[in-house]
């Protein structure tokens, strides 16, 4: 699968802030913004999330790797048993997160 098959007619971009300090636009999934404005809500810092994966992205776009990024954390937490927002489907399948074409 390319990385950018997930990006779909839904997504929603915004500006956030890359690990230069610089405005850049992202585009995501409905879903995936609300998962990390819930992060936000449990005190966690989604804006040094999306500077690291800007650090690490290499040659991919800075969209694939926060979504990928936002993806395996769902994942973790899911298989801990730690908090996950009351809205999101407690299966691992990509479609429940919103990857699935």
């Amino acid at each position: 699968m390319h990385p950018l098959d997930y990006i779909r007619a839904d997504c929603v971009g915004r500006h956030v802030k890359n690990s230069f300090d610089q405005p850049e636009i992202i585009a995501l999934p409905p879903r995936y913004w609300d998962y990390l404005a819930w992060t936000h809500e449990m005190g966690l810092d989604p804006e040094a999330w999306i500077k690291e994966c800007d650090a690490l992205r290499g040659d991919d776009p800075l969209e694939v790797v926060v979504a990928h990024f936002l993806y395996e954390d769902f994942t973790r937490r899911l298989e801990n048993g730690e908090p996950l927002p009351a809205w999101l489907p407690r299966t691992p399948a990509r479609a429940d997160f919103g990857l699935a074409s």
